[in-house]
């Protein structure tokens, strides 16, 4: 029997030596070969999310940045601006 587990339970392939797979049947080695497969492509997929996940972290700084700098250079109105500019376009429609 091959142990596969760290001490965390998951899968590491380093544990695998070459006396233990030469140990197994053909079928058992074939059915190691897609165990490892299948590993190796996990790993991969971990690290690919990872990247995703900081291009999405840089992302909602960047919008966060420019959101930021939009409002300094155009601030919204105050609250009796608003008023005075609906007033003036009630008195406009209203002549």
């Amino acid at each position: 029997m091959i142990e596969l587990h760290d001490r965390f339970g998951k899968i590491d392939l380093t544990l695998i030596t070459e006396a233990a797979v030469a140990s197994l049947s053909e079928a058992q080695q074939e059915a190691l070969g897609v165990l490892v497969d299948a590993v190796k492509a996990r790993e991969a997929a971990d690290l690919r999310k990872i990247a995703a996940e900081k291009r999405v972290r840089a992302a909602m700084i960047a919008e966060t940045e420019t959101l930021a700098a939009h409002i300094a250079a155009n601030p919204p109105p105050s609250r009796i601006e608003a008023l005075r500019a609906s007033q003036a376009a009630y008195n406009q429609a209203n002549k």
